[in-house]
C-alpha cells in the first residue's frame, strides 16, 4: 500500500509540472537568438546571390532567344529597354525591363504588337543592368545571328546589386553575337 501511494504521488507531481521554468525558457531564447544572428546575414547573401544569378541567366536567355529567332526567321530581331512592355525607350537602364521583337524594317522600334516575341519583367529593386555604349538602348541580331548595336557588335552587360563588383555578373556579347556569362571582375567592369 505504501508503494502505491508513492508512485501515485510521483505521477501526480509529473503531471502538474509539464512546462518550462523561466530560466530554461530564457536560455532557449538566448541560444536561438545567437543562432539567428549568424544565420540571417548568410541567408540574405544566399537570396541576393540567387537573385543575381537568376537575373543574369534571364537576360542571357533573352539575348540567345533574339539571336535564334533572327536566324530562324531570316530577319533582324532586336532587344530593347522597355518599361511598359509595348515600346522601346532610350532613357534609363536595362533593369526597367526589356522586350524581344521582330524588327522587320530594322529601325530598332516596335512597329506592331504582333512583332513582339517576348516581354521581360523589370529586375528586383536594387539590382541594376547596365552596359557599354555599344548596346546602350538596344541590341539587334541580323539574319545570320551577328549582333549589332550603336557601334561594333560586341560589349558587356553588368548585373549588379548594392554589394558592388565583387558580387556582380557580366553578360558578354562577342562580335559574332554569341553570349556568355562571367563573374570575373576584370571582364565585368564597374558597377553603377
Amino acid at each position: 500500500m505504501r508503494i502505491t501511494l508513492i508512485s501515485d504521488h510521483l505521477l501526480q507531481y509529473s503531471r502538474r509540472n509539464r512546462g518550462f521554468t523561466l530560466v530554461e525558457l530564457m536560455i532557449t531564447i538566448g541560444v536561438a537568438g545567437i543562432l539567428l544572428s549568424f544565420a540571417v546575414p548568410t541567408f540574405l547573401d544566399v537570396v541576393k546571390n540567387n537573385r543575381l544569378r537568376t537575373d543574369t541567366a534571364t537576360f542571357a536567355g533573352a539575348l540567345n532567344l533574339a539571336r535564334s529567332e533572327a536566324i530562324r526567321r531570316s530577319q533582324q530581331v532586336s532587344v530593347c529597354i522597355s518599361s511598359n512592355g509595348t515600346s522601346c525607350i532610350t532613357s534609363g537602364g536595362w533593369e526597367q525591363g526589356w522586350l524581344v521583337f521582330a524588327d522587320v524594317d530594322q529601325d530598332e522600334e516596335v512597329d506592331t504588337a504582333a512583332d513582339i516575341i517576348r516581354v521581360f519583367r523589370p529586375l528586383a529593386p536594387g539590382v541594376t543592368l547596365r552596359t557599354t555604349a555599344t548596346f546602350d538602348d538596344y541590341i539587334s541580331y541580323n539574319a545570320t545571328g551577328v549582333s549589332q548595336g550603336a557601334a561594333v557588335g560586341n560589349g558587356t552587360f553588368r548585373v549588379c546589386d548594392d554589394r558592388g563588383v565583387p558580387r556582380a555578373y557580366g553578360v558578354i556579347v562577342n562580335i559574332t553575337g554569341r553570349v556568355r556569362t562571367t563573374t570575373v571582375d576584370a571582364e565585368v567592369g564597374s558597377c553603377p
